[in-house]
């Protein structure tokens, strides 16, 4: 993670509020080691003189601080808990190394002759009994705060790299701290302790004998070059040891801040790391020299001190690496957030595997840990071991385990990515890009895949050869209109071998997008359809696919409609479209042409606009419609033209030579011509009246008048209405009842004033002047012939009569 957070183990002790509450009232305090926190522009040293608490009692690191430590009594902590100036007091906690086990020395044995931890890191896969490296630290400051590195172990050279450093013996202030702390002396192991505890541990400096330290009395430890516990040494190996080493020329600089048994107090550690800022920060001895610092212990809790002290080192462009933490069998394994420094922001914290790449059972795991590096048996330098039934061996090597062991792979790690720079704040992102990048992904097998927060699955890596980058990790989308944006957890690529392009695709349909980044978005995709989602990663070496995927639908409102086509009939137009891209299915489309507000409504993608009239300027809309909203309209103007239509019916009125005919109006096109035809004779009248008359006829004869239609536009009507008439000639019946009489002239009547002559073919008979029906139904045909007179020539016309 970027927030670099790291875990340890801390013995955990609450704060106390010590604002004047009921709780500050009536808290127990017990005697004990204090940090005690003070309002600004308060000083130490006056609170200390007020409560008259003994110098031996009370350590000021820096009268800049806003709090000192201090053993007090429970009456005294219970005052100080009730003072105004104090915003915080609470019992002190300690710090530990992070060692597990420890067995008897190996070094160029038959079981494995090289130390596996190195040998893992130069390989993507497993072990292959070589180390392979170019880089080697040199230039590199490593700060190892422990419990001192032995400056003498030929395999930090001759002469040594491990140079003088600081021991929290040296400084009277923090050593009567320490000693406060802990009122008891460290036990005595005979085994790894060369020097008794209570004297390596405990007493002030003195100046070394002439002829060397005597067991009881060493060196009085000013500089950490003497470690009596072994922990110290044996991380100082790992980073740098000329055979047990990750990068082998770095220098070594002991920060002492345990004791022999790996214990120390927060005091220690404060003071011991701002020691290492005064050496690099501005004017200091070594302003612009690389650093690393390297913290295998921790506390089971957070120290706010400690984490102020670590930020101000990281603001230089120091690294600090930081064990993640051990559990035990009485306190298993936990998430190493919560912790200093393994859960600080800043620090890169460390779990550990073991040889099979497993996770380690006691190591730290979580959100808060950053990467996995080798942790269980390995072997590294250590200064002193003395088996009750053998001979004591001096600066020999030990093989033990904890994430004390992979933090220092991580540190060596570092400063050979240091080497040749310069001191500057972007260090520590850039060492953690470097190292991040580098590392091999998925190689370690959990020891709990139950867990809900795994240490995130990198295991360091070093100079190994390229492979496929990591596959990218919890892929998730996010449907959107017609598009979906898709994020993933950061793959890793070593750098000789660097991401060229993370490859984000859809499926169905294939559609992808390529970034460099952690997102992007997928377009082109048809809404209210579900894809799945998978992401790829590529560099020189290959491509790996996400082992996740995640699926999304995209939604969104319609897209105006394409493509409109418009087809005219008779009275109607044909409207047709192409989807909006993207729009998927459930859409419902309403087409409206203005004037007049004619609709249809689908959900295909055309439909029929009937009742329109040619000739009329029309807006023809489209909208669609879904779930999600409306879309924008889709316009066209449009003027139909289409064929016209004909008069529903014909009447007519015989008159001397001449017909005259009216009609309803053609109401589906605007400004249509009337065409009426005489046959025989071809006698016509065009007009765009609704009558006309035709003239210069023959009476009684039979003609066919038909019409036909024109738009303006010369479009002819499809067929032609046609009527029979007769000029001279009017009927007024053709239809009579069973039996009855009906008047001649009731059925048919004409213009002349000629002879008439009636006669009748059928069943039916003329009687006195009138048609006689039978009793039956029939057909009878009536004859009326009429003489010439001057104003009119003879004529005749048949009628048919139907009988009913």
């Amino acid at each position: 993670m970027r927030r670099l957070l790291v875990g340890l183990a801390l013995l955990f002790t609450a704060t106390i509020p010590v604002a004047a509450t009921s709780a500050s009232a009536t808290h127990s305090f017990e005697d004990g080691a204090y940090i005690i926190t003070l309002r600004d522009g308060v000083s130490p040293a006056d609170v200390i003189g007020d409560l008259s608490i003994a110098p031996a009692k009370s350590t000021v690191l820096d009268e800049d601080d806003p709090y000192f430590f201090a053993v007090l009594t429970g009456d005294t902590a219970a005052e100080l808990s009730r003072d105004s100036r104090i915003t915080d007091i609470r019992e002190e906690m300690f710090a530990r190394s992070m060692e597990v086990q420890t067995s008897g020395p190996v070094f160029n044995g038959t079981q494995y002759p090289m130390p596996w931890g190195i040998d893992r890191i130069d390989s993507r896969t497993g072990l292959d009994v070589k180390f392979t490296y170019s880089n080697t630290g040199e230039g590199v400051r490593v700060y190892v705060v422990d419990s001192g590195v032995n400056a003498s172990h030929p395999a930090f050279g001759n002469p040594s790299r491990v140079v003088d450093g600081w021991s929290y013996r040296a400084i009277p202030a923090v050593l009567s701290s320490y000693i406060s702390s802990y009122p008891s002396a460290c036990i005595n192991n005979p085994v790894f302790n060369k020097y008794v505890p209570l004297a390596f541990d405990r007493t002030p400096p003195n100046d070394p004998e002439p002829d060397g330290p005597e067991p009881d009395n060493p060196n009085p430890d000013r500089n950490g070059t003497i470690d009596n516990g072994g922990h110290g040494t044996h991380v100082a190996g790992t980073i740098a040891g000329s055979l047990t080493g990750v990068a082998q020329a770095t220098t070594i600089v002991p920060v002492r801040v345990l004791d022999s048994c790996g214990r120390g107090n927060e005091a220690t550690i404060v003071a011991g790391l701002k020691w290492i800022y005064d050496q690099h920060k501005q004017g200091g001895a070594f302003a612009t020299t690389p650093a690393v610092v390297n913290l295998s212990l921790g506390f089971d809790g957070v120290s706010i001190q400690t984490e102020t002290e670590i930020q101000k080192i990281l603001s230089l462009g120091i690294p600090m690496v930081a064990a993640a933490g051990n559990g035990d069998k009485d306190n298993p394994a936990g998430s190493a957030c919560g912790t200093t420094p393994a859960g600080t922001p800043g620090t890169f914290s460390i779990g550990a595997s073991d040889r099979f790449n497993v996770e380690a059972e006691y190591s730290y795991f979580g959100s808060c840990v950053d990467m996995f590096a080798p942790g269980t048996g390995v072997l590294s330098t250590w200064p002193y071991y003395k088996p009750s039934s053998a001979a004591a061996q001096v600066n020999t090597y030990v093989p033990i385990s904890g994430t004390s062991m992979a933090a220092p792979h991580v540190a060596g790690a570092v400063a050979r990515f240091l080497q040749d720079k310069t001191l500057s704040p972007s260090l520590p992102n850039a060492a953690w890009e470097w190292i991040k990048f580098n590392a091999t992904c998925d190689a370690i097998t959990y020891h709990d895949a139950a867990r809900s927060q795994q240490t995130p699955n990198r295991l360091l890596a070093v100079e190994a050869p390229a492979i496929a980058p990591c596959a990218p990790k919890t892929v998730t989308s996010v449907a959107r209109d017609r598009s979906v944006a898709v994020s993933w957890g950061e793959s890793f690529s070593p750098h000789s071998s660097a991401i060229t392009t993370y490859t984000a695709t859809a499926s169905p349909g294939g559609q992808k997008c390529e970034t460099l980044m952690l997102t992007c978005t997928i377009t082109g995709l048809t809404n209210k359809t579900s894809y799945t989602i998978s992401v790829s990663v590529t560099n020189a070496a290959g491509t790996r696919a996400s082992a996740s995927t995640s699926t999304a639908t995209p939604e969104g409102v319609p897209n105006a409609v394409t493509d409109l086509t418009l087809t005219f009939k008779l009275g109607t137009l044909d409207v047709a479209w192409k989807q909006g891209e993207g729009d998927g299915a459930g859409i419902t489309y309403t087409v409206t042409a203005a004037p007049g507000d004619i609709t249809c409504t689908t959900t295909a993608t055309s439909c029929l606009l009937d009742n329109l009239v040619n000739g009329v300027d029309y807006t023809v809309g489209i909208t669609g419609k879904n779930s999600i909203g409306e879309s924008v309209v889709g316009s066209t103007m449009v003027r139909p033209d289409g064929l016209p239509e004909l008069p529903a019916s014909i009447k007519t009125t015989t008159s001397n030579l001449a017909m005259k005919f009216s009609w309803p109006a053609v109401t589906n096109t605007l400004g249509v011509t009337y065409i009426l035809t005489a046959s025989p004779g071809g006698r016509t009248c065009t007009t765009k009246r609704t009558s006309c008359t035709i003239t210069k006829l023959k009476n009684g004869t039979n003609y066919s008048f038909s019409m036909m239609t024109k738009s303006p536009t010369a479009k002819v009507s499809a067929s032609k209405l046609v009527v029979r008439a007769r000029p001279g000639f009017t009927v007024k019946k053709t239809t009579v009842a069973l039996r009855s009489r009906t008047t001649l002239g009731s059925i048919l009547t004409t213009i002349s004033k000629g002879r008439k002559t009636w006669s009748e073919t059928g069943t039916c008979s003329i009687v006195s002047g009138r048609l006689v029906a039978p009793r039956k139904k029939t057909r009878c045909v009536v004859t009326l012939r009429v003489a010439r007179t001057a104003k009119h020539p003879a004529m005749s016309t048949r009628l048919a009569i139907v009988v009913k």
